[in-house]
């Protein structure tokens, strides 16, 4: 065996040897989230959570969840569409209409606390690679639910951070205190989850790409 070829052996079992770490790991991670199992103080410290009050400027409260991911804005992109359709906190998520840049679509979400369930017609508003603005259209329960996915590339464009701010009005008498503390745990969780998902992503690309540069 020439050198070449040996340098070549040595190289893609080294990346795939760690590819294939990254995803038991993640893939742990991932079914903990997808159980409501996972260490959420491991999982807090993944993600910076902010409070906004009502106020005079801000009409309603508001929860924001920030996230750094190893990942270009890109695959950051792709994982938070794919995570949406295997979200465990829905029943279904159905394209309604979709044109270039907004989407139409209907979810039915399963285990709220007081509700138990609750079907929503949201729009979505994309600047690709951007953000994504989504907004309630209509929903059996709830009264108002908002917010946005921002993306923002590091300067080299390897990296990404991600935010996810979101307001939710459930229509009932319960404190909104008590709302906005449930609402950043899924947001918690929802950002870690793609994290995961973008960071395994990357990586097998990554893998991919070598290989075929070897070959």
């Amino acid at each position: 065996m020439t050198d070449r070829k040996i340098f070549r052996v040595v190289v893609i079992a080294t990346t795939l040897s760690a590819f294939l770490c990254t995803v038991a790991i993640h893939g742990a991670q991932a079914k903990n989230w997808l159980s409501g199992d996972g260490d959420d103080a491991k999982t807090a410290s993944l993600v910076q959570i902010n409070f906004g009050a009502k106020s005079k400027i801000n009409p309603h409260s508001w929860v924001r969840g920030t996230i750094h991911v190893a990942a270009p804005p890109e695959v950051v992109w792709y994982s938070v569409h794919e995570t949406r359709r295997h979200d465990p906190d829905l029943a279904y998520s159905k394209v309604l209409a979709r044109s270039a840049s907004e989407e139409l679509y209907e979810e039915k979400f399963v285990t709220l606390p007081f509700l138990g369930t609750a079907t929503c017609v949201l729009r979505d508003k994309e600047v690709p690679l951007k953000r994504i603005d989504y907004a309630l259209v209509r929903s059996d329960h709830f009264k108002a639910m908002d917010g946005s996915w921002v993306f923002v590339a590091s300067e080299d464009g390897r990296s990404t951070t991600l935010e996810l701010t979101s307001h939710l009005d459930t229509g009932m008498p319960v404190p909104q205190s008590f709302v906005d503390g449930n609402l950043a745990r899924k947001i918690e969780r929802r950002l870690t989850h793609v994290k995961y998902v973008a960071e395994a992503m990357h990586t097998k690309v990554a893998v991919q790409s070598a290989a075929a540069k070897l070959d």
